[in-house]
Formats: structure tokens, sequence, C-alpha cells
């Protein structure tokens, strides 16, 4: 797998925003020496700051998925990466930032007709508020990520 990311990675075409491009290349390689390295808590964090980047990249671009939903997947596993690390200020921080970021798309969703599953995220959204220890963060965060999929088929099927 991590061939083919390396693969890919050198094949992108001239893209309009280089300074993502470089960011791209260098967690590539990253991702490979921690990956060599078995280091997975760092493995973690590179993969995702990988989405991170791929979404920025693909912004810039007219996209099925608006970039908001596939940041909902990005803070999931942010929140991961701190249970895993055991790192109170990446949980609060990445709950703030889900946050912010379902304030955004929510009305989107809800316009869409897609109630009920605006309704499960924002329970979600709720408790990972007011999660206190990183223990608190544990099922709520199993289950952002599991509605972040979901809303983000839900742009992938047609309305």
């Amino acid at each position: 797998m991590v061939q083919a990311l390396n693969e890919s990675a050198s094949a992108l075409p001239a893209l309009p925003k280089q300074d993502l491009v470089g960011q791209l290349q260098s967690l590539v390689q990253y991702v490979t020496q921690h990956v060599s390295g078995q280091q997975r808590v760092q493995t973690m964090d590179d993969a995702n700051g990988l989405t991170r980047v791929v979404a920025d990249l693909s912004a810039t671009f007219q996209t099925q998925v608006p970039y908001e939903v596939v940041m909902l997947g990005y803070y999931g596993r942010q929140l991961e990466l701190g249970i895993a690390a055991q790192k109170p200020s990446t949980l609060t921080q990445a709950a703030a930032d889900l946050q912010s970021t379902w304030n955004r798309i929510e009305p989107t969703i809800e316009r869409r007709g897609d109630i009920e599953d605006a309704r499960r995220f924002s329970d979600t959204v709720a408790q990972l508020i007011g999660a206190r220890r990183p223990a608190d963060f544990v099922s709520p965060t199993r289950a952002a990520l599991t509605e972040a999929g979901r809303i983000e088929k839900l742009f992938r099927l047609p309305a």
C-alpha cells in the first residue's frame, strides 16, 4: 500500500497549489518512514494529514462531496489519534474543529432532506463536546466516524 501511495504521489499532474503538493509529497515520505519504523501513532497522524492535504487540493475543483463533509471524517480520525496518543489537547481541538465544520455543513444536509442523519451527527457532536476524559471520547468518536461515512455516502448517491 505504501508503494502504491508513493507511485500515485509521484504521478500527480501539475496542480494549482504547489505548496500543498509539496506538503503531500513530504507526508508521503513521512508515512513511508513511520510505516517502516512501525510507529503507529505517527503513521496515523501522517495518513490523516494526507487526507487533509488531498481535501484542500480537491477544494479547488468542483467535487461531488463538499469539502466540509470530507473534513468530518478527518476530524473523526484526529479524535482517534488523540485517543491513541492519550493527548487531551488533540481531543479538545479536534472536537471543537468537528463542531465548527458541522455547523457549516449541517444546513446543507438538512436542506437535502437528510434530517435524521443531521440529528444523529448533532447528537454525536454534543457528546464529544461534553467529553472530559480520553475514555469519554471513545464511543462518540466511533459514532462520529460512522456517521461521517454515512453522510459522505449521501453526497455520492443521487439526491
